[in-house]
């Protein structure tokens, strides 16, 4: 199938021999690797950069990938913005849920923070029911309190010393997260 781009310029997109459900699948890990990727350069910049600096860097490539392909596909209709105070409430939370993380990963080794930022389905979950008014059977409960569990035991609480206190701010990030994933449904 072939399909116009920008005047005279023609893709030709071949018909995938994939399964959707196996092209999900290599998407999935794909997105999981750029993430990472994304997770580790921020963790690295950390070393030189305070966080403001690395937020900002973030975000200019962010739009300007978003911007590119919105003009390549002409699809910049998707970016015109229909509910003002739910979006700004949105971008509110993803600034305090990155400004948490890249400074919980200044802090913290990677694989820690990013282990305890596994919470905020967890919590999300959570906040569905009042926020929402989604049903959550014990089955999703057995599996929220099992997430929990995994995240205590990753913060290592012994007898011994304290939870390690830069610890919160991931904790903090997936917090709010949740709270921007909730904003994000009701949108």
């Amino acid at each position: 199938m072939s399909v116009p781009l920008r005047g005279r310029i023609i893709v030709t997109m071949a018909k995938s021999p994939l399964s959707p459900d196996l092209k999900g699948a290599f998407l999935m890990i794909a997105g999981t690797g750029v993430l990472s990727l994304n997770d580790g350069i921020a963790k690295w910049l950390t070393e030189a950069y305070p966080v403001g600096q690395i937020m900002a860097i973030r975000g200019t490539f962010v739009i300007a990938m978003i911007l590119v392909w919105a003009v390549a596909f002409r699809r910049t209709s998707l970016l015109r913005v229909r509910d003002w105070r739910n979006q700004s409430y949105r971008a509110v939370l993803m600034m305090l849920s990155t400004i948490a993380f890249i400074t919980g990963l200044s802090l913290l080794p990677l694989a820690t923070a990013i282990s305890i930022t596994f919470a905020g389905p967890l919590i999300t979950t959570a906040l569905a029911i009042p926020l929402l008014g989604e049903m959550v059977g014990w089955r999703r409960w057995s599996a929220i309190l099992i997430g929990f569990v995994g995240v205590l035991i990753m913060l290592r609480p012994s007898g011994n010393s304290a939870i390690e206190y830069a610890a919160l701010l991931p904790i903090a990030a997936a917090m709010v997260g949740a709270f921007r994933d909730i904003v994000t449904r009701k949108m």
